[in-house]
């Protein structure tokens, strides 16, 4: 079935002007929601870590960090539906402003930096040991760098509108 669809397009790419170009496009755009995909299912995946470090703390009657993690918690949910739910980046066929294959690479490569920050703190977050004297410092640290991530992100706005 894959075979008669990629001949259908083929086919379409000859006949339609510009459709070969758009079909680029497309595929760019998968592999833009692909990796922001990917940087939403990391964050997720920290902010468990998190909450089992929430949990031990609560078991262990260590209160003081309760208030650092639970911030560092919100905020890798609010980054985390902030990427989610982010516009692509890209115009669709019919659109009246299309943007351009470069812009779509820079899009791509900014959101390649947001992944490799988001790595950072991956690392940092899975750092955090509940029996740790230096906990509440490591949930700031980490804090600190989520909110890099977010800022990082925002200015991704900036790459989509061309808008500084």
């Amino acid at each position: 079935m894959a075979q008669r669809a990629d001949s259908w397009v083929e086919r379409l790419a000859k006949i339609v002007p510009g459709f070969a170009g758009y079909k680029a496009r497309e595929d760019r755009r998968a592999s833009d929601r692909a990796l922001r995909q990917a940087i939403v299912s990391r964050l997720d995946d920290r902010r468990t870590v998190v909450d089992r470090t929430l949990a031990e703390c609560s078991r262990q009657m260590k209160f003081d960090a309760l208030e650092d993690l639970e911030a560092l918690r919100r905020r890798l949910q609010l980054v985390a539906d902030m990427v989610r739910y982010a516009p692509a980046g890209y115009s669709g066929f019919f659109d009246r402003f299309e943007v351009k294959e470069a812009d779509l690479d820079l899009i791509y490569g900014h959101d390649l930096r947001v992944r490799e920050l988001v790595e950072q703190v991956a690392t940092q977050i899975g750092a955090l040991d509940a029996s740790s004297p230096t906990l509440r410092e490591q949930a700031a640290a980490a804090l600190k760098g989520v909110s890099d991530v977010e800022t990082l992100f925002r200015a991704r706005d900036s790459v989509v509108t061309g808008v500084e």
